[in-house]
């Protein structure tokens, strides 16, 4: 998506685009600076055509600031992504409306219950501080929000045994490793706890002996994994040796003519066949 936006510009604008990494500092001069804000003054911030930007709903941060920083660069206002103050040589009129200009896109692509979060004006007065505000929350890997998340998707998970049990867990395993990077371990104990409870009721049966095969600190995620991964193949393969058992046999529709070439019949006494067919 954002591939095709630079494309577009490219396109009508006929010069590459810079996208701002992060919060690293500008590199461009304070001649070239005064310039891009002059440009970005003078633009409508209007959407290209073909492009759709959804409202964040606080997933997904990666693909929606990603595509939020390339609408911005396009218009040359990069610059509010680093700065709080107007640039060397910017006219602070300008510098001003920019702002408005650009926070006003916050509001419009932030859901309300997102958005109240950076709703304030007097703590967060410009673009950078809410954006910086957004980052933290839902961008960095240890923000409260995602790791709340993970926390959710881990302990309250419960798997499908109409679904394929390896994506599922490798969900979980994506999880509690994440948590793990964000100071936020679970012991391995503990896991495997999460493991049986997340298992349905038709596998009652494999967290009971699992549990009494012995002591909680013997338990082991992977040896777990592995038992449900056996039990799930064990039931596909009995399911499907039942299916073919009950599976009804296929005729042709004929029935099926006895082999009459070693008797003889009573009528001629020919062999061969017998009476009623002769």
């Amino acid at each position: 998506m954002i591939l095709g936006l630079l494309e577009t510009w490219r396109v009508s604008a006929g010069k590459p685009v810079q996208i701002p990494a992060g919060s690293s500092g500008s590199t461009r001069t304070p001649a070239t600076t005064s310039t891009c804000m002059n440009q970005a003054y003078a633009t409508t911030f209007s959407m290209p055509s073909g492009i759709k930007l959804s409202q964040f709903d606080g997933s997904d941060w990666s693909n929606w600031s990603g595509m939020l920083e390339a609408l911005l660069t396009l218009h040359e206002a990069e610059d509010v992504f680093l700065m709080t103050l107007a640039p060397s040589g910017v006219d602070v009129d300008e510098w001003s409306s920019i702002q408005r200009r650009t926070k006003v896109y916050l509001h419009l692509y932030v859901k309300p219950n997102v958005f109240s979060l950076i709703a304030s004006d007097s703590e967060l007065p410009t673009f950078k501080e809410k954006w910086d505000k957004l980052k933290q929350v839902y961008g960095s890997a240890t923000g409260s929000t995602t790791i709340f998340n993970l926390w959710i998707q881990l302990t309250q998970a419960h798997l499908d045994d109409s679904q394929p049990m390896t994506s599922q867990l490798a969900k979980l395993n994506e999880a509690w490793v994440n948590l793990s990077n964000a100071s936020m371990g679970i012991t391995d104990t503990q896991y495997c706890l999460i493991l049986l409870n997340a298992l349905p009721s038709s596998y009652e049966v494999v967290a009971s002996t699992i549990l009494a095969s012995g002591a909680l600190s013997l338990l082991n995620h992977s040896e777990i994994t592995t038992c449900i991964l056996n039990e799930e193949g064990w039931r596909s393969g009995s399911s499907a040796a039942l299916n073919a058992a009950c599976a009804p046999i296929k005729s042709d529709g004929k029935k099926k003519k006895k082999d009459h070439s070693n008797l003889t019949c009573h009528y001629c006494n020919l062999k061969g066949h017998i009476k009623p067919d002769c």
